[in-house]
């Protein structure tokens, strides 16, 4: 069974094929629009009825008001439309005055590239399209983890069907075998390709219970050497041992304050034998200070696992802000952590506990046997961590979250994400684009979060569908041209 979602933010973009290079790209400049081109803009969208806002509507501040407070932009324009020819007039539109278009989903791009990334872009919020579901946006086109994807994969690999507005204000459906190019672009890198209207999504019957397990490992941060040892005996249970199945998920979170907590559940298991036989031997190397572990309906437990934020949450007037930092950090399933780069992680972690500096580490389980998030082949989509074992967010904050800035956090989290690849120099480490750094050049966003192959190949598809690079952020597709393949990394 499948169901179709109306609603979304997503990029299908036109380069052509011959125009490869760094020269066809805008780089980091800044796009501000004439009085001209805001005239343009705002009499196409009147002609057409396109529902928009500017800087003299109302709603101005709600509808430009980013998720990360640390990054604010000023959008041109933000287009509301309802229905797929609003979309695509409002691509029509912008292309038309010469602007550059980000859609916008959820609206929680790390590095508020959901208002463009720089100021002067034409924002399409996808808000309208909530007759289903809602904010699956850049969450599911660039891959989408959630506790069930060991089990059933990302949200990505969910995606069975696409209708897309392309940088021409065309339509497309896309499928594994129609319009395959588009396709293979939308389910990765969606922000540089297109804006999908709808999705269709394959299903799963939720399970009536699940076992919600936390706890309370902070004893183990008594010293780096100890918390290491005991973080590489639960690598070595994910990898070798039978008893922990594809329905079990988890992450650790530690954190400035000196917290280390285990976090996660188990679907389709039996309570008294998770609690009894699993988990002792995936938290083996651990001491246990308190510990919750019980089973909890679907529901209840999306609940426990957003709190204290709610489920449920507005459309417009989203209130849910922060002012942060963020790096990503992919280990390999191929590349196993030896012992070395996790004590330098945690010796980094115990020397950096000051509170005018604070952050938290999320270290999530992704691969390992059976793991239904690299059962597909790393060709069949642009998402490039399905070979992911764990999958580091280095989160730092400020300490009210809120404006101003403070660079000692960027400096922080920068130097716990390097304490992990300097010691580990061979560890063919990546991103993960969902936590996207905005202090990445181009280039380097282009190796992180794609790698050689599915970058050059995502270049080839751009040329084809944007050549007037409508679809911009200051690291998509694009933005540089052909990376070198290095010898042995893996093809298509």
């Amino acid at each position: 069974m499948y169901f179709f979602f109306p609603l979304t933010s997503f990029i299908v973009s036109t380069l052509t094929t011959s125009s490869l290079s760094t020269s066809l790209s805008p780089g980091d400049e800044e796009f501000s629009p004439t009085p001209d081109s805001s005239k343009v803009l705002q009499k196409c969208l009147q002609v057409h009825s396109v529902p928009y806002s500017n800087s003299t509507s109302q709603n101005w501040a709600n509808l430009t008001t980013p998720f990360n407070l640390h990054l604010p932009y000023t959008p041109t324009s933000v287009t509301l439309p309802k229905t797929p020819e609003e979309v695509g007039n409002s691509v029509t539109c912008a292309a038309k005055a010469g602007m550059k278009v980000q859609p916008r989903g959820g609206g929680h791009s790390y590095a508020s590239y959901s208002i463009g990334g720089h100021n002067g872009s034409v924002v399409v919020d996808m808000s309208g399209f909530d007759d289903i579901v809602v904010d699956r946006g850049g969450h599911a086109t660039n891959g989408g983890y959630g506790y069930d994807s060991r089990l059933w994969g990302l949200a990505l690999d969910t995606i069975v069907g696409l209708d897309a507005v392309l940088a021409n204000g065309s339509f497309i459906h896309a499928t594994e075998t129609q319009n395959t190019k588009i396709w293979y672009a939308l389910r990765g890198a969606a922000d540089a390709f297109g804006i999908v209207t709808y999705f269709y999504m394959q299903t799963q019957a939720a399970p009536e219970e699940v076992t919600y397990f936390t706890v309370n490992l902070s004893s183990t941060l008594s010293s780096a050497n100890k918390v290491s040892e005991a973080l590489l005996k639960t690598q070595e249970f994910v990898l070798n041992n039978p008893l922990l199945t594809p329905n079990t998920s988890f992450e650790f979170n530690v954190n400035s304050g000196g917290s280390l907590a285990i976090t996660g559940m188990c679907m389709f298991c039996n309570l008294p034998f998770f609690r009894d036989v699993v988990f002792p031997q995936l938290v083996s190397g651990f001491d246990i200070d308190s510990q919750n572990i019980s089973n909890l309906s679907w529901i209840d437990t999306l609940a426990t696992l957003a709190a204290p934020d709610h489920l449920a949450q507005p459309l417009q007037n989203y209130s849910l802000h922060d002012t942060f930092y963020v790096k990503s950090l992919v280990s390999k399933s191929e590349n196993p952590s030896p012992l070395k780069p996790s004590t330098h992680f945690f010796t980094y972690i115990l020397s950096h506990q000051s509170p005018e500096t604070p952050y938290f580490s999320i270290i999530n389980s992704y691969g390992a046997p059976g793991s239904a998030i690299d059962s597909g082949a790393l060709s069949s989509s642009s998402h490039a961590d399905m070979d992911a074992l764990w999958v580091f967010q280095n989160y730092g904050y400020t300490p009210n979250h809120l404006p101003p800035w403070d660079p000692r956090i960027t400096r922080v989290i920068e130097g716990m994400t390097d304490a992990v690849t300097t010691a580990q120099p061979a560890g063919n480490f990546s991103g993960y684009v969902n936590y996207v750094d905005p202090d990445l050049t181009a280039e380097e966003a282009a190796e992180e979060y794609y790698g050689a192959r599915t970058y050059d190949r995502l270049l080839a598809i751009k040329a084809e569908v944007d050549s007037g690079f409508v679809f911009w952020n200051p690291q998509a597709i694009g933005n540089v041209g052909v990376l070198p393949v290095d010898v042995g990394e893996e093809g298509d």
